[in-house]
């Protein structure tokens, strides 16, 4: 059945996300961006070159989801990558960032998240900022978004993990 090997799918992709979340970060690697995985810093020149980086304040926590695992219709990908253009152009002002708190606000971005990515958010704090997201060779991923967190924020969630 094709909705078990969705459900196969999201459970793989969740369980890779903890096991990243889970590997320990030291306070030079969060201020850097470094990748908890791999261990690795983030290249944020995309995000400064594209005038998306909040600061040095906030520490990227990463893309909402990776575009290469996921299917998506035709239909259903351009649909959600207008909502979220739509989404980042109520932030234009602010390095094309824009705060959980108002991004939940519109409806049509609502209407695209997932279930999971809906409670996520939700669920941030609302200094947690929302921008374009880009991948390792700083290309714009229309269809995803970058999630920023306070560098206050990241470290408490990290000692309450």
């Amino acid at each position: 059945m094709a909705g078990n090997e969705d459900v196969r799918r999201l459970l793989s992709n969740m369980k890779d996300s903890a096991k990243q979340a889970q590997a320990p970060r030291s306070h030079r690697e969060m201020k850097t961006g470094a990748a908890p995985a791999a261990g690795r810093e983030v290249d944020l020149s995309a995000y400064k070159g594209n005038q998306a980086w909040p600061g040095r304040a906030y520490v990227l926590v990463g893309n909402s989801y990776n575009p290469e695992k996921r299917i998506h219709s035709t239909r259903q990908a351009r649909k959600r990558a207008a909502c979220i253009a739509l989404m980042l152009e109520y932030g234009k002002n602010n390095r094309n960032c824009l705060s959980v708190e108002d991004a939940l606000q519109i409806e049509g971005f609502r209407e695209c998240l997932s279930r999971f990515e809906f409670d996520w958010l939700r669920r941030e704090a609302a200094s947690t900022l929302l921008g374009p997201a880009y991948n390792e060779r700083g290309e714009l991923l229309p269809q995803c978004f970058a999630v920023w967190r306070r560098e206050e924020a990241a470290q408490r969630s990290m000692k309450t993990s």
